[in-house]
């Protein structure tokens, strides 16, 4: 997940526990209504912590498909870091009412017409319950990203992460030669 804000660099996963109560919630609100859309859909719930920023991800990871339609939601932490949980609420059930939207197909822009739901790509400031959230949509697999990152040494199971300001070639980090790989695809002929 790519945080909101630039001085958001060390981070800490939401604890695992929580994270399960907020699957299961989303599962039971979703269970009546979505029953039939939802077959072989798994809940995908990530979080990080930032010091200064709470980061949410509903995902939505259907069988037999690599795109994963994504929830984010993002908000400050202020001076009350009591006010957390509370805020961590009313940003789940944003994001319950967004994806009712989404598997509806559609949003209600007036009371007369229907149009198509505008999902933003970019982090886009809402307000919600008198309070100020910042939500977008992405399609990034986090099961996909896990096997990459696996792949590639990162070890994603750490206590405390850290986002480089500095984008890493993939290659790099797995210390691999690029030319390596295209030779060896070319000689394979995999590469014409």
């Amino acid at each position: 997940m790519t945080p909101r804000r630039p001085d958001s660099k060390k981070w800490t996963h939401f604890p695992s526990d929580l994270l399960m109560q907020i699957e299961e919630a989303t599962q039971e609100f979703f269970a009546e209504e979505f029953k039939k859309q939802l077959t072989e859909t798994q809940f995908i719930v990530e979080g990080q912590i930032f010091p200064q920023e709470v980061l949410l991800r509903l995902g939505l990871s259907q069988k037999n498909t690599l795109k994963q339609p994504n929830f984010e939601i993002s908000f400050d932490i202020g001076d009350n870091k009591d006010e957390v949980w509370q805020r961590l609420r009313i940003a789940l059930d944003f994001l319950q009412g967004v994806m009712v939207d989404y598997l509806s197909g559609k949003t209600a822009s007036s009371e007369e017409e229907s149009t198509e739901l505008e999902l933003p790509l970019s982090w886009k400031k809402v307000n919600f319950k008198n309070d100020t959230f910042f939500f977008q949509y992405s399609t990034t697999n986090s099961k996909l990203e896990a096997l990459a990152d696996q792949l590639l040494g990162i070890n994603e199971k750490s206590l405390v992460g850290e986002n480089d300001s500095i984008e890493d070639d993939a290659f790099e980090l797995a210390d691999i030669e690029s030319e390596e790989v295209l030779a060896h695809l070319k000689d394979k002929n995999h590469l014409h």
